[in-house]
């Protein structure tokens, strides 16, 4: 009888000290949407082609080897022009060479009423000058950011490709001159504002943006730029016509 006792006790106390231990806490859903970018990329308002060859602000036949460019900072408004969300540390790198849509989730918004997008086209300076490994993805990807000069910070536009020289059709002859412009720098940062129309969907606010990149070459003679850095000619005006290219869908 006293064994049982004991037993009965025992399973008692086990039983009241587990009825002790605090339930584990349950995180919070957060059921805000998503602010999602997304992005196409068109050359004479087609789709574009990769594969394709282009014509620069001069005529002459390109064909492109990189093509990139970085947009952050993302601030979105309300109808009455209120900030409801802000993303300092937002960051998307456009590349139509893999892809010609590509969309971003940018942060959750209170709201699904956002009417206007503010961002810039590059980093602002704490961004542009912190180390790229700290920094999440993309910003932390080779290649976005200057490694052999690192005063300059990251690559805001790059365009790196070919010139069909002697029009024969082809990029492959010793005649064709490659090209290299690579816009860095402060002074290069580019801020943009958009009105949108934004795509609604199951908890995504999404805003559509394109890129018209035949803007993007207007006036731009990509055989007499030849190897260009920094806030060297043409870059400066690379990146005005950027942000003409980009807009609101």
């Amino acid at each position: 009888m006293r064994l049982r006792l004991r037993i009965s006790f025992g399973v008692f106390l086990l039983g009241g000290l587990s009825a002790c231990v605090p339930p584990e806490p349950v995180e919070p859903v957060d059921t805000r949407p998503t602010l999602a970018v997304r992005v196409m990329h068109s050359y004479d308002s087609l789709p574009f082609d990769p594969q394709a060859a282009f014509s620069d602000g001069a005529g002459n036949a390109i064909r492109f080897t990189t093509l990139k460019f970085i947009a952050s900072g993302f601030v979105a408004e309300n109808a009455e022009g209120d900030t409801v969300a802000e993303f300092p540390m937002s960051a998307m790198v456009e590349d139509p060479l893999l892809n010609y849509s590509h969309e971003k989730g940018i942060g959750r918004v209170p709201t699904t009423d956002v009417r206007r997008l503010r961002f810039i086209l590059g980093l602002d300076s704490a961004l542009n000058h912190a180390n790229p490994l700290t920094l999440p993805y993309p910003l932390n990807a080779p290649g976005n950011h200057w490694d052999w000069n690192p005063a300059a910070g990251f690559k805001f536009l790059q365009l790196e490709g070919l010139v069909d020289v002697n029009g024969a059709g082809d990029f492959s002859d010793p005649d064709d001159e490659s090209f290299v412009c690579h816009c860095a720098t402060d002074a290069l940062v580019r801020p943009l504002s958009l009105e949108l129309e934004p795509e609604l969907g199951q908890q995504v606010v999404r805003a559509r943006l394109k890129v018209e990149w035949s803007t993007v070459l207007q006036g731009i003679d990509l055989l007499v730029a030849g190897t260009a850095m920094g806030i060297e000619a043409p870059c400066p005006q690379l990146m005005d016509n950027l942000v003409l290219a980009v807009s609101a869908e």
